[in-house]
């Protein structure tokens, strides 16, 4: 082909050269459209699988429950309960279960003199057990996996538990604690975190609750985290032969914490504080926030302030976090208390300094959530640097052992 002169001035086309040319080009431009929508609507490719050793039995004392109860709400207004596939209620009488009513609702549940109310109408027990003929309820707007059990509380709540295998549970909980495109070696490194704490709180509290693991039902299932769950399953920690609770956070903003600033003596020897700079592509590695005094002084009212003048973080010591919070130089605060209090959504750890603004305190710091155990954000960024999921679980967790139970 003959490139054209520089110099000479451009040649128009002929009208049929230039119908030619616009045909060509529309066909062009639909084969880019249609390669487009076809590469959308392509499946993911299914991710690569980890390596799953042989692992050790866990002692005999290591049980693992067959299911658990997990408290999702608890409410003085009336809750809104259906069941696609239809299901029955039951209430247990003389230790005799007996079917009281059936069918898909919705059903609006509230207490009325101490007992169970449906739409309005007069109660007659203070519990009721949903069991879906589908596997399925839902709670409002979120749909859940096992059973359902209300009970009347004796402040005049009604209580809304879900009774669910672990491994069920897990499955939303692993997909609503990390992103499910996340490596699949961090989302294992999660699902066994999880599962060793859920084991323990079973063992010790018998139950949880939203506040111990985030928990959104079937909407936090993905096939990514599903199969994270599924790989590792059975798969737990121990530390000297016994559950423990395997604490995790979002981001630790750099270094972890020592366990003992947040929970006490115990927690001393598992979870002790670790360099991460694997963490650095979460979004709150670093962050500010604006405070008014005035907002602070109300948070924390209840122990006596009225103002607030200063606020020095206390016992920082090498990892940064602070142990207690000190205000007006003469109140001190335990720092997780501090934060909580304040709002953990602004203040997103105990790692800050502060500095006064006029009517306003400037907190700046690192990482999100208790910075204890596990960083989420520092598990995605070693699977990206090649560690797997047991390496993982080994950085973050001192002198464990991963072991299985039957």
């Amino acid at each position: 082909m003959t490139m054209p002169n520089p110099g000479e001035p451009p040649r128009r086309l002929t009208p049929a050269q230039a119908a030619w040319a616009a045909a060509a080009l529309l066909l062009l431009l639909s084969g880019s459209v249609l390669l487009t929508i076809s590469c959308c609507l392509m499946p993911r490719p299914m991710p690569a699988v980890p390596p799953v050793p042989v692992l050790p039995l866990a002692p005999p004392a290591v049980k693992a429950p067959r299911t658990v109860s997990v408290l999702l709400a608890k409410s003085a207004e009336p809750l809104t309960v259906s069941c696609p596939g239809g299901g029955s209620w039951f209430a247990m009488q003389d230790g005799i279960e007996m079917e009281v009513l059936g069918g898909e609702g919705p059903w609006k549940v509230s207490a009325l003199d101490g007992k169970l109310s449906f739409d309005g109408r007069p109660g007659q027990v203070p519990m009721l057990a949903l069991r879906p003929g589908g596997g399925i309820f839902r709670l409002g707007d979120r749909a859940y996996r096992g059973s359902l059990m209300l009970e009347v509380r004796p402040d005049g709540e009604v209580a809304a538990s879900n009774n669910v295998s672990p491994e069920a549970y897990l499955r939303s909980v692993v997909g609503s604690e990390m992103y499910s495109r996340w490596p699949m070696n961090a989302l294992m490194a999660q699902a066994v975190a999880a599962r060793t704490y859920l084991f323990y709180m079973a063992a010790s509290k018998g139950r949880l609750s939203m506040l111990d693991m985030a928990y959104k039902g079937t909407a936090g299932e993905s096939r990514d985290t599903d199969l994270a769950v599924e790989l590792t399953r059975g798969i737990i920690m121990t530390y000297d032969g016994r559950l423990f609770p395997a604490y995790f956070s979002s981001t630790c903003g750099g270094r972890t914490c020592p366990g003992q600033k947040v929970f006490g003596k115990s927690a001393a020897a598992v979870f002790q504080s670790v360099p991460c700079e694997w963490c650095k592509a979460s979004p709150a590695y670093e962050w500010k926030a604006r405070i008014p005094a005035a907002r602070i002084a109300q948070a924390l009212a209840d122990k006596g302030v009225t103002q607030v003048n200063t606020i020095e973080p206390q016992d920082t010591g090498e990892d940064g976090y602070a142990t207690t919070v000190l205000v007006n130089g003469k109140v001190s605060v335990d720092a997780n208390a501090f934060r909580l209090a304040v709002g953990a959504g602004e203040l997103k750890s105990t790692r800050f300094t502060v500095t006064r603004d006029g009517a306003d305190f400037v907190f700046a710091g690192r990482g999100y959530g208790h910075g204890v155990g596990l960083c989420q954000w520092g598990a995605y960024g070693l699977a990206k640097a090649g560690r797997d999921w047991e390496q993982i679980l080994h950085y973050y967790y001192f002198g464990v052992e991963l072991q299985e139970v039957e």
